[in-house]
């Protein structure tokens, strides 16, 4: 199963998540699973499945050469 969503940042002790269907129950599952693992509670923004594509790219196509470059405390 594919989950439509993009964790975009931190913010005390949130986890900022933009999803495609927050009423996905399965998806919600999935989001609060890697935000218990990283011990923070996710708050979810509603985003268009563009906005979802757009975000992937930007933040997916970089992190091959961004990563090595900051602290792993930033990884998400």
């Amino acid at each position: 199963t594919t989950y439509r969503f993009v964790a975009f940042g931190v913010k005390e002790s949130k986890l900022l998540v933009a999803m495609e269907t927050p009423d996905d129950f399965q998806a919600q599952e999935a989001v609060t699973f890697i935000a218990k693992r990283k011990g923070l509670i996710p708050e979810v923004y509603l985003a268009s499945s563009k906005s979802i594509s757009l975000a992937s790219s930007y933040f997916m196509a970089p992190r091959i050469n961004i990563l090595p470059v900051l602290p792993s405390s930033t990884w998400i």
